[in-house]
């Protein structure tokens, strides 16, 4: 594996390398289990932890039996090299993550996979909503040499770091698993108290 060029590898939504906690997130864009942590946990954490406590990464890890997923992260990378705004590019991820279902394995059974590229990059000049970036840029960039290399590098990293599914949490590069194995489904309560209690 290439030495990464940027690290963490992965989308810093908040704090940085210095933050005292770095929370790490590997996710699949068509992995409802993933949408649901990222919609309705992760989001909202940024309004009880400041950047020098709290680093979020969000590394994609497309699964291989989720058949458009490493289309939909060529996506992802293409967008967030398309667009200069990180808050725009989150709120895509927001509303991507809500539309998944569009290009999950039922929906797009009989589609060949050329329709699915212009379908979701339709998307992903729409949802940006950016004059300047067209579908046909975001296709040209997901069907690059240069996208596909960073979204194997992206792969890579997650299992060079032990990831074999996703939701992966990893906390100062450790993984964190009570969350999933708890006998009820964790609040951003939740996660506020875990995170609070590593703070020094």
């Amino acid at each position: 594996m290439s030495i990464p060029t940027r690290t963490p590898l992965g989308y810093n939504f908040l704090g940085d390398v210095s933050s005292e906690i770095i929370m790490e997130l590997y996710l699949d864009p068509e992995c409802p289990d993933s949408a649901d942590i990222w919609n309705d946990i992760i989001i909202y954490l940024d309004s009880y932890f400041t950047d020098a406590q709290l680093a979020i990464y969000y590394h994609l890890f497309p699964l291989p039996y989720h058949m458009f997923s490493y289309d939909m992260s060529l996506a992802v990378e293409s967008a967030w090299n398309l667009e200069d705004n990180s808050s725009v590019f989150f709120s895509f991820i927001y509303d991507f993550f809500n539309d998944q279902s569009q290009w999950d394995n039922d929906s797009t059974a009989n589609t060949p996979r050329s329709t699915i590229q212009e379908d979701i990059a339709n998307y992903v000049s729409s949802t940006l909503d950016d004059d300047d970036i067209s579908a046909n840029e975001v296709l040209t960039q997901m069907r690059s040499s240069n996208m596909d290399e960073h979204l194997r590098e992206f792969w890579k990293y997650g299992c060079e770091h032990g990831v074999s599914g996703t939701p992966t949490v990893m906390i100062n590069g450790v993984e964190f698993v009570d969350w999933m194995y708890s006998d009820s489904e964790w609040t951003v309560s939740d996660w506020v108290t875990f995170i609070r209690s590593l703070l020094v």
